[in-house]
């Protein structure tokens, strides 16, 4: 009884409405995340046309786990490559495996937003329902809904483990051991759920039992990684991805927290600009350099306001999303890549930390009747600010919606649903007649067209398109014992539905057995291979895989591409280029 009393305070903590009626709003307010999640979400399935080539890696990891293999690389951690080799079964298509991750991460934004919502109502936050819908519609978080990749299940995980924090620790290391397994950089979540348990319950022995245990799937990972790091070491080879990581260590803090800057204030940062005499948009380089510094100096000012009150009140959700963040932050200020969607897992919670500390300081400053005048003027002008602000942006909506036409309906019947379910809410409430009641909705149409305007500027969905193109002329023209090389061989059973053995990786000879062009192509017609794709994409020299895969063998190849003229180079004759897109494709065949 005492924990349905603890949670119905959690989740219903309106004291000025009655319960039924507060449970209606959350009804209404769960409904509302469901549609808008969902209808972002698919309307982008399938968007991209060649998605991330990390989904390969994941699927063929994921395959291993369920025939009871240990990968070849411990690269992708298990449980969202199993998830990738599970989520195709359902059906029957030769893009099973693609198209199941993608509904999967489809279905997976509507569940991050109520999980953001919920751990948006634990710690008491004003308009949960509207942060949660600004965190849940940020450009990546949308665009990794539509991409089969990892990050949603981490976020999912890591918002899970937040939220079952206080009522339910064993959950929370539940959570916390599943998300470290789901990709390496969130095992920091497991030490600061300990301290949150230890600091509660005060109990040593049932803490560190706790945490022992939630840490075993993720020591037995790490033994096998270290083998397996052993093992490359003896050999001789430097291709192990700790070994490629460790060659080119970087420390890029402040452009990493741009990025995150980026995902978080999404619905205020869109690129604004005016059309000059030739009907171009020109950006206002002044105004959105301003527009950075104020929202990130304020970001920062409400952040560091939030995090200190965390530690102040004893909030420990809080407190463990920072002690989680500044290890993950740090591990990616280290990596080599510079990558948006590396923010997404934790980027929610330090807009959560933020909103909080806002919220404090707002009701510290505002809070007391002598102030009242304060507060009014304060509203009028900052509406005011929305006001002109929302025309700008809707301005940029309209370039938006014409690059990325799915755009237009998501938002647009998002903001038509947010006004609606927020003058319902208001009138459940009863909410009395204030500029609460002009500020909300003027910010919503800002924010969501912000948003909306980010994403439709981010989802180019033409990258590695020319793949595909790779895909439709092998099956139309090759014979029927062509084998080809090509640095992207696990999109090609995919998109042919031929078999996986007809396709060979560009840097599956080593350098022991094909150290320059003439012994790459002998190698090749021993192993059968007839036709070799050279492509554009990673190759040029610096690149990691361009080293890893030795594809400097091969750069001989690229001759058509670079606007020479040749018909033979070597025993490898072209028959083939696919040079409208990108990347650019030489198609070879080995003469006898």
């Amino acid at each position: 009884m005492k924990t349905n009393r603890s949670n119905k305070k959690v989740f219903f903590p309106n004291k000025a409405v009655d319960g039924r009626r507060e449970k209606i709003i959350f009804l209404i307010e769960i409904g509302f995340l469901i549609a808008a999640g969902l209808l972002f979400s698919f309307s982008f399935l399938g968007h991209f046309v060649v998605p991330n080539s990390d989904f390969l890696s994941f699927l063929s990891t994921g395959k291993s786990w369920l025939h009871f293999q240990i990968p070849n690389s411990m690269k992708r951690a298990p449980v969202y490559s199993i998830i990738t080799a599970l989520a195709g079964l359902p059906f029957s298509r030769p893009d099973r495996y693609l198209l199941g991750a993608e509904v999967y991460n489809a279905l997976m934004l509507p569940v991050v937003m109520i999980l953001i919502y919920l751990n948006c109502r634990k710690i008491k936050l004003a308009g949960a329902v509207w942060i949660a819908l600004l965190a849940g519609i940020s450009p990546w978080v949308v665009r990794l809904s539509s991409e089969p990749l990892a990050e949603l299940t981490i976020l999912a995980f890591f918002a899970a483990t937040i939220l079952f924090v206080r009522d339910n620790i064993k959950l929370a290391y539940l959570f916390a051991a599943l998300a470290s397994i789901t990709r390496w950089d969130m095992v920091g979540l497991i030490p600061a759920v300990a301290l949150a348990d230890l600091l509660q319950n005060r109990k040593w022995r049932k803490t560190i039992i706790r945490s022992v245990t939630a840490s075993i799937p993720f020591i037995l990972c790490m033994i096998i990684t270290a083998v397996q790091l052993l093992k490359s070491k003896a050999e001789g080879g430097g291709g192990h991805y700790l070994q490629v990581l460790g060659q080119d260590r970087t420390f890029r803090l402040l452009e990493d927290l741009r990025l995150y800057w980026e995902g978080i204030m999404s619905f205020l940062n869109v690129q604004l600009g005016h059309r000059d005499w030739t009907g171009e948009t020109v950006a206002f380089d002044t105004m959105n350099s301003a527009i950075f510094w104020i929202t990130a100096s304020l970001l920062l000012v409400t952040f560091m306001a939030g995090a200190a009150f965390a530690f102040i009140r004893k909030q420990w959700e809080i407190i463990v999303m920072l002690i989680t963040a500044v290890p993950y932050i740090l591990i990616h200020a280290v990596y080599p890549y510079r990558l948006s969607r590396f923010c997404v897992p934790v980027q929610w919670g330090i807009f959560l930390v933020a909103a909080y500390g806002l919220q404090i300081v707002y009701r510290k400053l505002f809070a007391e009747n002598k102030r009242k005048v304060l507060r009014i003027i304060l509203s009028i002008t900052v509406g005011i600010v929305f006001v002109f602000w929302a025309v700008k942006i809707g301005e940029g909506f309209l370039l938006a919606r014409r690059i990325c036409p799915p755009i237009s309906l998501a938002s647009i019947v998002t903001l038509i649903l947010a006004l609606v379910s927020f003058v319902v809410i208001e009138i459940i409430r009863k909410s009395a007649l204030s500029a609460r009641w002009l500020l909300v909705p003027v910010f919503l149409f800002m924010a969501v067209l912000s948003s909306g305007s980010n994403i439709g500027l981010r989802m180019n969905n033409k990258a590695d398109v020319n793949f595909k193109k790779l895909a439709e002329w092998f099956l139309e023209n090759a014979e029927e014992n062509d084998k080809m090389v090509t640095t992207m061989p696990g999109f090609m059973p995919i998109f042919t539905g031929l078999p996986e053995d007809r396709f060979i990786h560009s840097g599956s000879f080593s350098r022991e057995d094909a150290n320059d062009f003439a012994e790459y192509i002998q190698k090749c017609k021993e192993g059968g291979v007839t036709l070799i794709a050279w492509d554009s994409r990673i190759a040029k020299i610096g690149d990691l895989y361009y080293e890893i895969w030795g594809l400097d063998r091969t750069e001989v190849l690229a001759a058509p591409v670079l606007g020479m003229k040749v018909d033979m180079i070597g025993r490898c004759k072209l028959i083939h280029m696919i040079s409208d897109g990108e990347p650019k494709i030489a198609i070879y065949r080995i003469m006898p």
